[in-house]
């Protein structure tokens, strides 16, 4: 009887894992993105030819990395729900959004060592992924 409830927990762990999982599948890039894999933090990367990224990530709920203000981490509403970032070398615009019942935090940036400035077309990635995807960005 130990060895059937084990079981069970264990296929429900897999279970549970497999579907809160990102699946590059399940959403359309903008034009000119190619996949880059999978990362080790478990976000799948893409990238166009400008070296621009778009980063989808499952989201973990931890709101004061993504979206606080600390070190040379800065972090402030932009628009409809889209917050434009600046971080040590990074730039760009990050939202949440829910699909098929999960969140996930989509992030579209650019490696600089000029963080003064950030580019609109990353502004753009994000509007033009929603389009396709069908989606809005959600309140954080």
């Amino acid at each position: 009887m130990k060895k059937i409830i084990i079981i069970f927990l264990c296929m429900l762990i897999f279970l549970i894992g497999s579907v809160s999982a990102v699946n590059p599948d399940d959403f359309t890039t903008p034009e000119g993105f190619k996949s880059m894999g999978k990362a080790n933090d478990g976000s799948y990367n893409f990238q166009n030819n400008n070296s621009q990224n778009l980063n989808i990530y499952n989201w973990n709920g931890l709101k004061n990395i993504w979206f606080g203000n600390y070190d040379m981490h800065t972090c402030e509403y932009y628009d409809n729900n889209i917050y434009v970032y600046t971080d040590a070398g990074y730039c760009g615009y990050q939202e949440l959004i829910e699909k098929d019942g999960n969140t996930y935090l989509i992030v579209s940036f650019l490696r600089t060592n000029d963080v003064s400035s950030v580019p609109t077309e990353l502004y753009d990635n994000l509007i033009e992924f929603n389009k396709l995807n069908k989606v809005e960005p959600t309140p954080v």
